[in-house]
């Protein structure tokens, strides 16, 4: 069963010689049927927390190998234990054999940034939206994500900007490259969106509704006797609470005196006057539901995002860096510049090179200001941008809200 795919039969049974038998009998009489074997070389028996006796006997019953967790299945491994960095260790392999591809393509800083935003993003994502992915891995993704963007491959090497600014929106000043955190967290926190809606499309939902709350509420579900994964997204589950809007129908299924009725504290002291302010609006004739009160009532990922990755101001200059007629590769470098880190010559790395410009000869240290502004070389060329492009220079300074006219930032 070691790397099963979606056709692959699972058959699930108490870990007792009566149940194998009857499986072994139901195999036994669908061969009869349907001339159709199972291959003993292709099939395992798993078993937990069995006996050796019962053991020896179970597999002789059914004439399979025993295995043992874990197992791929559909690209991941199926762990009943808490997920490892050696149970992780096959989609690191994946991203290291991508940028191990990539590696020789010789691309720009605009090319890699494009590739770790859509690629990568989805190479990983998909582990993202089963399991909680360990912090360790989480570490190890994001550093083979900055060593490409800076190194080109999985050198390690300088970093221009940090790894948190470039993770921001491009409104606020970023690349807009999603942290693999907060990824992780924005799919998972959908199972728990759909648990609270008690979603019946999902059989997943309904056997957690069942088995595992027991028709209780996720709010005080018990940390203590919960499995690793199911603790780990409840865990995780208060995220939601500040997008949540109850409403209150025929108390099917809220219990306002009972504890978890909602996510605040059990003991709560009010005016009469903010007990009337507050009283929610009843509907008898619905039942009680659950609704999304952020982003116009529509629940995604992006909504989850506003509340995982907190607001940042945003730069007038982010206009500059987008828009279909922008070149990517001229927009990163404006990028660096604005931030102040181009590799110039006054750089603190550059101290055993000479640090004069090379575009005037050297007659003045190379600096993001004297690039820019201060080179008759720069100079001649604001002058054809300023004739030719109705573009205003003012203060001498890298920032787009100082030296670019109203008619450029426009365009």
């Amino acid at each position: 069963m070691q790397g099963t795919r979606y056709l692959d039969v699972l058959i699930f049974c108490k870990g007792t010689v009566q149940s194998v038998r009857v499986i072994k009998a139901v195999l036994d009489e669908f061969a009869s049927d349907s001339g159709l074997k199972v291959n003993p070389n292709k099939s395992q028996v798993i078993l937990s927390r069995a006996a050796q006796s019962v053991r020896y006997e179970i597999v002789n019953i059914m004439g399979f190998q025993e295995g043992s967790l874990p197992i791929r299945y559909l690209g991941v491994p199926l762990v009943s234990t808490k997920l490892s960095i050696a149970d992780c260790r096959p989609l690191l392999q994946k991203i290291d054999a991508r940028l191990a591809g990539w590696s020789h393509l010789n691309l720009s800083f605009a090319g890699r940034t494009q590739l770790l935003r859509s690629v990568m993003s989805a190479m990983h994502a998909y582990w993202a939206s089963v399991f909680l992915l360990p912090k360790a891995v989480i570490k190890e993704i994001e550093a083979r994500m900055r060593r490409f963007l800076w190194r080109g491959s999985s050198d390690r090497g300088y970093a221009k900007v940090s790894w948190d600014q470039v993770c921001k929106p491009k409104c606020e000043g970023g690349l807009g490259i999603r942290r693999v955190m907060h990824l992780n967290q924005a799919l998972m926190l959908k199972h728990v969106w759909r648990l609270l809606r008690e979603d019946r499309s999902s059989i997943w939902v309904q056997w957690v509704l069942l088995h595992r709350l027991q028709r209780q509420s996720l709010w005080t579900s018990n940390l203590a006797t919960a499995t690793w994964c199911w603790k780990q997204l409840l865990k995780i589950s208060h995220i939601l609470k500040p997008g949540l809007d109850y409403r209150v129908g025929n108390g099917d299924k809220f219990k306002c005196c009972s504890r978890g009725a909602g996510h605040g504290p059990q003991k709560l002291t009010f005016d009469v006057a903010e007990i009337i302010a507050n009283l929610p609006q009843i509907h008898p004739g619905e039942s009680d539901s659950i609704h999304w009160k952020l982003n116009a009532g529509c629940f995604n990922t992006a909504a989850v995002f506003s509340l995982l990755e907190p607001a940042s101001p945003t730069v007038v200059w982010h206009v500059l860096l987008g828009g279909r007629f922008k070149i990517p590769r001229h927009t990163f470098i404006l990028w660096l510049a604005i931030k102040g880190r181009l590799s110039t010559m006054d750089r603190p790395w550059m101290n055993d090179v000479a640090d004069g410009c090379v575009l005037c000869n050297f007659a003045a240290r190379e600096t993001h200001r004297h690039l820019f502004f201060e080179c008759p070389y720069a100079k001649r060329c604001l002058a054809i941008l300023k004739e030719n492009g109705s573009v205003s220079v003012a203060h001498g300074r890298v920032e787009p809200g100082t030296y670019l006219g109203e008619q450029a930032v426009a365009r």
